[in-house]
Protein backbone atom coordinates (compact mmCIF):
# COMPACT_ATOMS: atom_id res chain seq x y z
CA UNK A 1 0.00 0.00 0.00
CA UNK A 2 1.36 3.38 -1.02
CA UNK A 3 1.57 6.08 1.63
CA UNK A 4 -0.02 9.45 1.02
CA UNK A 5 2.54 12.22 0.60
CA UNK A 6 1.43 15.75 1.51
CA UNK A 7 1.62 18.41 -1.23
CA UNK A 8 4.18 20.36 0.83
CA UNK A 9 6.56 17.42 0.74
CA UNK A 10 5.85 16.81 -2.96
CA UNK A 11 6.69 20.44 -3.74
CA UNK A 12 9.94 20.06 -1.84
CA UNK A 13 10.83 16.86 -3.71
CA UNK A 14 9.68 17.82 -7.21
CA UNK A 15 9.48 21.61 -7.58
CA UNK A 16 12.01 23.29 -5.29
CA UNK A 17 14.91 23.17 -7.79
CA UNK A 18 12.89 24.47 -10.73
CA UNK A 19 13.30 28.03 -11.95
CA UNK A 20 9.54 28.39 -12.38
CA UNK A 21 8.83 27.62 -8.72
CA UNK A 22 8.90 30.25 -6.00
CA UNK A 23 8.42 29.41 -2.34
CA UNK A 24 7.25 32.94 -1.52
CA UNK A 25 4.94 34.15 -4.28
CA UNK A 26 3.19 37.50 -4.21
CA UNK A 27 -0.56 37.05 -3.72
CA UNK A 28 -2.56 38.84 -6.42
CA UNK A 29 -4.71 41.75 -5.26
CA UNK A 30 -8.09 40.59 -4.00
CA UNK A 31 -7.12 36.93 -3.60
CA UNK A 32 -7.62 35.50 -0.14
CA UNK A 33 -6.63 31.96 0.77
CA UNK A 34 -9.27 29.62 2.15
CA UNK A 35 -9.39 29.53 5.94
CA UNK A 36 -6.74 27.18 7.29
CA UNK A 37 -5.08 26.74 3.91
CA UNK A 38 -1.29 26.81 3.80
CA UNK A 39 0.45 28.46 0.85
CA UNK A 40 3.24 26.19 -0.45
CA UNK A 41 4.48 28.30 -3.34
CA UNK A 42 3.76 29.46 -6.83
CA UNK A 43 4.47 28.67 -10.46
CA UNK A 44 5.79 31.67 -12.36
CA UNK A 45 6.24 31.83 -16.13
CA UNK A 46 9.53 33.16 -17.46
CA UNK A 47 7.82 36.21 -18.98
CA UNK A 48 6.30 37.49 -15.73
CA UNK A 49 6.96 37.81 -12.02
CA UNK A 50 3.27 37.34 -11.23
CA UNK A 51 2.27 33.77 -10.38
CA UNK A 52 0.49 31.67 -12.98
CA UNK A 53 -0.65 29.26 -10.24
CA UNK A 54 -0.52 29.27 -6.46
CA UNK A 55 -0.11 25.94 -4.69
CA UNK A 56 -1.59 25.17 -1.30
CA UNK A 57 -1.87 22.21 1.00
CA UNK A 58 -5.29 21.24 -0.38
CA UNK A 59 -5.33 22.45 -3.98
CA UNK A 60 -4.28 25.17 -6.36
CA UNK A 61 -5.43 28.71 -6.99
CA UNK A 62 -5.58 29.04 -10.76
CA UNK A 63 -6.25 32.03 -12.97
CA UNK A 64 -9.13 30.82 -15.14
CA UNK A 65 -10.86 33.31 -17.38
CA UNK A 66 -10.70 36.71 -15.69
CA UNK A 67 -10.54 35.54 -12.07
CA UNK A 68 -8.67 33.35 -9.61
CA UNK A 69 -10.38 30.11 -8.56
CA UNK A 70 -9.50 27.48 -5.98
CA UNK A 71 -9.52 23.90 -7.29
CA UNK A 72 -8.73 20.80 -5.24
CA UNK A 73 -5.91 18.68 -6.63
CA UNK A 74 -8.30 15.77 -7.22
CA UNK A 75 -10.35 17.93 -9.60
CA UNK A 76 -7.40 18.91 -11.81
CA UNK A 77 -6.60 16.84 -14.88
CA UNK A 78 -3.39 17.42 -16.79
CA UNK A 79 -2.82 17.53 -20.54
CA UNK A 80 0.82 17.37 -21.53
CA UNK A 81 1.80 18.76 -24.92
CA UNK A 82 3.21 16.59 -27.66
CA UNK A 83 6.97 16.42 -27.25
CA UNK A 84 7.42 17.63 -30.83
CA UNK A 85 5.64 20.91 -30.00
CA UNK A 86 8.29 22.72 -27.96
CA UNK A 87 6.28 25.92 -27.50
CA UNK A 88 3.08 24.23 -26.34
CA UNK A 89 1.88 24.71 -22.75
CA UNK A 90 0.92 22.38 -19.93
CA UNK A 91 -2.88 22.54 -19.76
CA UNK A 92 -4.72 22.10 -16.47
CA UNK A 93 -8.39 21.20 -16.91
CA UNK A 94 -10.83 21.78 -14.06
CA UNK A 95 -14.64 21.74 -13.64
CA UNK A 96 -14.48 25.56 -13.82
CA UNK A 97 -12.42 25.73 -17.01
CA UNK A 98 -8.88 25.32 -18.31
CA UNK A 99 -5.65 27.22 -17.92
CA UNK A 100 -2.30 26.94 -19.67
CA UNK A 101 1.02 27.07 -17.81
CA UNK A 102 4.65 27.39 -18.83
CA UNK A 103 4.39 27.70 -22.60
CA UNK A 104 7.69 26.67 -24.15
CA UNK A 105 9.30 25.85 -20.82
CA UNK A 106 10.85 22.39 -20.40
CA UNK A 107 10.04 22.49 -16.69
CA UNK A 108 6.36 21.92 -17.49
CA UNK A 109 6.97 18.16 -17.35
CA UNK A 110 8.01 18.29 -13.69
CA UNK A 111 5.19 20.69 -12.81
CA UNK A 112 2.75 18.31 -14.50
CA UNK A 113 4.21 15.42 -12.50
CA UNK A 114 3.59 17.38 -9.29
CA UNK A 115 -0.09 17.85 -10.17
CA UNK A 116 -0.44 14.19 -11.21
CA UNK A 117 1.04 12.95 -7.93
CA UNK A 118 -1.11 15.29 -5.83
CA UNK A 119 -4.19 14.23 -7.79
CA UNK A 120 -3.36 10.58 -7.11
CA UNK A 121 -3.34 11.11 -3.35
Amino acid sequence: MRATVPPTQRAHRILRKLGCFTASPRLPDGLALNIGDQLIGGIVSSSSTDPAALLSGTGAYLHIGAAWHFVQYGDISISFPEKSKRDAPLVLRTPIGSTALLEGNRELWEVGRYFLRCRGD
